[in-house]
């Protein structure tokens, strides 16, 4: 690869947290569960405390793409890659509650014992014992955090340390705090890359070996696909939509769906309203490939999904800990009518920032349903 390629260029964990909060970062924001163990996060922080080096992130960084939410993603980087290592450490230094594998937000807390520099996922022991720091983030978090006081309670609490014992207390509570001063490298790939040219990077970085998830990858080319005018007021947001289309599903690679007649003729009668995009839609719909067919043609099939090759009865059978049941919004008439409601009748007015957000998060699971069967 040409150099201008890509920039390899370490940055602070400080840093790189703050730009998540100030959302200079935009992480994928469809919400897929946090997959490490709690010991994972142990070991993550461990590392950084010994000076081991932690892995890469991979961003990239263009200003002509919008992220979900609608906000334009100029002055901003994507995440590609890493999400999962920055989930985990904005739980254990900053308190963030990370999202299980059964979509209930949970918090993992890290100890820490300054005497023995022994990190542990905190249990009664930890909790209690006089010789932990039951949660580090504590500590971490605080801007007033002094060591002088620190060091006097620790020593309150456990009185048969000496001095020298404390010195060595003080250097490794500085030690850990010096944690979110560690680096992390970041491979920043150019601006200039089109969504296809970055999806072939990550398809080879995979290729050779390089520990990268296809479905991570597919949440995050996922999350640049903007939101279009009309989406949330009341004007025709058809033409916007047609645009957006043609521009996300570029000119190759095979377009998965659920039920491919029903939205190739949603295609077709957006080409016929826009025929400046026809035949561009056209070319779309052969690329189209239908993800339900091995469940109606009953190539899979379980007594669970009730005869039925709706992605709503397959998707608990095949992925059980995703279901459409705490949503908000569960069937696409649903969808259909309270978005009428809110945005072209207004009849649910008061509701429509709601019913937005339900929306929302009913088409991340429609996408993330499709990436998780496949």
């Amino acid at each position: 690869m040409n150099s201008d390629q890509y920039t390899i260029v370490p940055h602070t964990i400080e840093n790189v947290l703050s730009w998540i909060r100030q959302k200079r970062i935009a992480i994928p924001d469809i919400q897929r569960p946090f997959v490490w163990s709690k010991t994972d996060v142990r070991d993550l922080i461990d590392s950084l405390y010994k000076g081991y080096p932690v892995g890469y992130i991979i961003t990239w960084h263009n200003s002509d793409t919008s992220i979900k939410g609608g906000a334009p993603s100029q002055n901003k980087v994507i995440m590609i890659d890493g999400q999962q290592r920055i989930t985990a450490l904005r739980a254990a230094l900053e308190g963030e509650y990370v999202k299980t594998k059964d979509y209930t937000d949970e918090k993992i807390v890290i100890s820490f014992n300054p005497f023995t520099e022994e990190f542990k996922v905190r249990d009664k022991s930890t909790e209690r014992g006089s010789a932990w720091v039951s949660d580090i983030s504590v500590i971490i978090r605080d801007s007033a955090f002094s060591t002088r006081r620190f060091i006097a309670d620790y020593h309150a609490k456990n009185p048969e340390l000496t001095e020298e014992d404390l010195d060595e207390v003080d250097i490794r509570i500085s030690r850990l705090l010096n944690i979110k001063n560690k680096q992390v490298g970041a491979i920043e790939l150019s601006a200039l890359l089109s969504i296809e040219t970055v999806t072939e990077i990550f398809i080879r970085i995979n290729r050779t070996g390089t520990k990268l998830n296809n479905a991570d990858f597919a949440m995050s080319k996922i999350a640049v696909h903007e939101e279009v005018a009309g989406d949330k007021d009341n004007t025709n947001p058809a033409p916007d939509l047609a645009k957006q289309l043609v521009k996300d599903m570029g000119d190759s690679g095979s377009i998965i769906t659920w039920n491919m007649r029903f939205e190739k003729s949603v295609n077709e009668e957006l080409g016929r309203m826009y025929p400046e995009y026809a035949e561009q839609i056209k070319a779309i719909n052969e690329r189209v490939a239908d993800l339900m067919i091995p469940f109606k043609a009953k190539w899979y099939d379980d007594p669970r999904c009730e005869g039925s090759a709706s992605i709503k009865k397959v998707l608990p059978v095949v992925c059980p800990e995703l279901s459409y049941k705490d949503l908000g919004i569960q069937d696409g008439n649903s969808a259909q009518r309270l978005w009428m409601e809110a945005v072209l009748d207004e009849t649910q007015a008061d509701q429509k920032d709601q019913i937005l957000a339900d929306l929302t998060e009913y088409c991340k699971m429609d996408t993330w349903a499709m990436v998780r069967i496949w």
